[in-house]
């Protein structure tokens, strides 16, 4: 029988004790018997290159990328994969023939997270999103795709803002497609509705929009997991968190591993059992 022989892999990011990430790929190691390590790779973000020349010379064999280098590490790439080239942000590194290439696995979890919850489609709804990060381009993308009935974004930079819509050629104001600093729109949310929310960013939504606007989404989708006292006015209907974290983490397994995930829902639920948040 042929021995797999023990690789390194991690999640990148800065100030990410947090992170569950390590427990999921240690889970599904496990669960398949890969003697495989996954470690914190936490920076600080003037680090990055040096990083990355770290990485190549100790043979790291794949790494899960968060805040704030879903963009940052574009440039230190050999390829980046359809997947994440078209959002211009990347969450996944794998070492391919000594080559880094990028992926993109959240728009499989934004995909699964919405069709586990049952979400109606996105077609002719009005759309929140808020952030500009590497999540919030992916969200965008999906909902671009979906002939939404009007999309705002809110960020609090204008520079970052400018660049996403710019990723994709959309101009501020034309097609259905408004962008917002939030300090601006701050004094209009009050009488603002929308049926989706999409919060990209790591804050909780209640502390970012008024109760009446959340209160008036069909559903909030919630990037962020961890979120803890939370005053959510009642019968708010979240998802995302932990589900999106964990259907992203299992899209990168496979391409980290090339063992295929036969049903993610499953996979998911038996991985929550086993987490400890």
């Amino acid at each position: 029988m042929k021995m797999t022989r023990p690789k390194v892999y991690g999640v990148l990011g800065s100030n990410i004790s947090y992170s569950l990430s390590p427990q999921i790929f240690r889970i599904l190691f496990d669960k398949f018997r890969l003697p495989h390590g996954y470690f914190f790779f936490d920076i600080r973000p003037d680090k990055l290159t040096k990083f990355v020349e770290s990485a190549r010379l100790l043979d790291v064999a794949g790494f899960s990328v968060t805040i704030p280098f879903k963009c940052a590490i574009i440039q230190h790439l050999d390829r980046v994969h359809s997947s994440a080239r078209y959002c211009r942000a990347v969450n996944l590194v794998s070492v391919q023939r000594n080559k880094l290439v990028g992926y993109n696995t959240d728009i499989v979890g934004v995909e699964q997270v919405l069709r586990q919850a049952k979400v109606p489609s996105l077609k002719k709804k009005r759309i929140l999103i808020i952030g500009a990060g590497g999540t919030a381009r992916v969200i965008l993308g999906h909902a671009v795709s979906c002939e939404p009935g009007g999309i705002s974004i809110v960020n609090r930079g204008r520079k970052r803002l400018k660049e996403m819509l710019s990723v994709f050629g959309i101009e501020n104001g034309s097609n259905g497609i408004q962008a917002h600093q939030l300090p601006v729109l701050k004094s209009r949310l009050k009488g603002s509705t929308w049926e989706i929310v999409f919060n990209a960013t790591p804050i909780a939504t209640e502390k970012i929009l008024p109760a009446a606007t959340i209160r008036s989404a069909t559903v909030v989708f919630e990037a962020a997991y961890g979120l803890k006292n939370r005053k959510l006015p009642p019968g708010t209907r979240v998802v995302g968190g932990i589900d999106l974290l964990i259907f992203q983490a299992l899209r990168g397994f496979e391409i980290l591993t090339g063992i295929k995930i036969e049903n993610y829902r499953r996979e998911r639920s038996a991985i929550k059992r086993k987490l400890v948040v």
